[in-house]
Parts: structure tokens; C-alpha cells; sequence
């Protein structure tokens, strides 16, 4: 740990080798001075509180022109920010601390949705497994009941296998394709309910072109027996 290299604060500039030197040096001039003036006493009539007392005062008044001089450099470098960038860096920080703050708060409340949503999730699943299961048995139900009545099952419409070979791809392609999607659109439930429809149409509008033919001959004949009526009168 004695070799470990000080680590400079953050807002602290890292000097250099002369600028150290010369701090160096400015401490052994101190040190010497001290000793000088240690040395020039009499250690008879040495008052030793006296002596602690102005170490102490010398100790405070150079702590307090140390910070007084960071304080000001502080004020300047803030001053020279504020003109520069428009912010300080405690503000700068102060306004991420702040958009940290609503960051985390909109997280929080995002995390919260996602549980809720992920709580829904398995309920649904959970009730889809409950109807799952209720098809099944009611599918197992339906197919004894067939069973024993002989009803047939409907036979669904099964994808045509790939042709393994050259030869068979045209009859693929010509046949067994096109028969695949003629079976699949008339096993289509929609396909069966749009030809219904269209039988309903037809007959509803049979019905009613031939009531209108019912009534045109009824009305034909009704004039060609007032033709024949005045035609009788005027011959006699």
C-alpha cells in the first residue's frame, strides 16, 4: 500500500513535475524556517502551551487560506463555466441528478406495467389451459358419441406431399395442386356459407320474377278481354 499512487480528485488538476518541485521546496523553506525560530529559543523558559497554541493558530490560519484560495479558484472556474457553457457544474450535475430521478421514476412505473401485464399473461394462460381442457374432453365426448351413433368424422383436406422426382412435378403442378385448392375452397366454411347465400338469392329472385310474369299475364289477359268486349259490341 506505501507504493500506491494518490489518486487526484475529481474537479482537482493533476500538476507537474516542476510545479511540484517548487510546492517541495516551498515546504522545506517552511520546515526550515520553523526550525530556525525552534532553534533560536531558549528550551529553559519554553512555554509549551504557548507553542502548541501558535502551531495550532499557524495550522488553522493555513487550512483557512488553503480552502479560501480553492473557494475562489471554485468561484472563478464557476464564473468562467457559466459564461462559457451557460451552466456550472453543480447545476449541470444537479439537473442529471434530476433527470436520473425521472428517469428511474418512469422505469419504476414501466416495471409495473410489465408485471401487470406479465400477471394477466398467466392468468390467460391459465384459462386458456382450463378451456383447453374442456375442448378436449368435450372433443372425446363427441367422438364416442359418433362412434357409437356411425357417424363418419369429416375428413379434412391434407396438403399434397413435394414431388420426389422430375417427372411427377408437371402433374403436380397441373393436377394435384389445382384439385388441392378446388377441395380446400369447397371444404372452405366460408366458401360453403358464400354459395348459400347465392342459392338463397337465386331462389328468392325466382320467386319474384315469377310473380312478376304471374301478374303481367294477368294483366295481359284482362286487356285482351276488354279488346274482345268492345270488339263484340261495335261488330253487332
Amino acid at each position: 500500500m506505501a507504493n500506491k499512487k494518490p489518486v487526484p480528485l475529481k474537479d482537482e488538476e493533476i500538476d507537474t513535475l516542476d510545479e511540484l518541485q517548487d510546492k517541495l521546496q516551498t515546504c522545506i523553506d517552511a520546515l526550515n524556517s520553523l526550525s530556525s525560530k525552534i532553534g533560536s529559543q531558549q528550551t529553559d523558559n519554553l512555554d509549551v502551551e504557548k507553542f502548541k497554541a501558535d502551531v495550532a493558530s499557524a495550522a488553522k490560519s493555513a487550512v483557512e487560506d488553503l480552502l479560501n484560495d480553492r473557494q475562489k479558484q471554485r468561484e472563478e472556474k464557476d464564473k468562467n463555466d457559466k459564461e462559457k457553457y451557460g451552466i456550472t457544474q453543480d447545476e449541470y450535475m444537479g439537473s442529471l441528478s434530476e433527470r436520473y430521478d425521472i428517469v428511474l421514476s418512469r422505469c419504476e412505473g414501466l416495471l409495473n406495467i410489465i408485471e401487470k401485464e406479465r400477471a394477466l399473461a398467466f392468468s390467460l394462460n391459465g384459462r386458456y389451459k382450463k378451456s383447453d381442457d374442456c375442448i378436449k374432453i368435450i372433443g372425446k365426448t363427441l367422438d364416442s358419441i359418433c362412434e357409437k351413433l356411425g357417424v363418419q368424422a369429416k375428413v379434412g383436406v391434407t396438403q399434397p406431399s413435394m414431388p420426389k422426382t422430375l417427372k411427377e412435378v408437371p402433374s403436380f403442378l397441373l393436377c394435384t395442386i389445382s384439385w388441392y385448392w378446388i377441395r380446400r375452397i369447397w371444404y372452405s366454411r366460408h366458401v360453403r356459407q358464400f354459395a348459400l347465400i347465392l342459392m338463397l338469392c337465386s331462389w328468392t329472385l325466382s320467386i319474384g320474377l315469377t310473380l312478376f310474369l304471374a301478374r303481367d299475364n294477368a294483366d295481359l289477359h284482362k286487356d285482351k278481354e276488354k279488346c274482345i268486349m268492345q270488339y263484340i259490341p261495335n261488330n253487332s
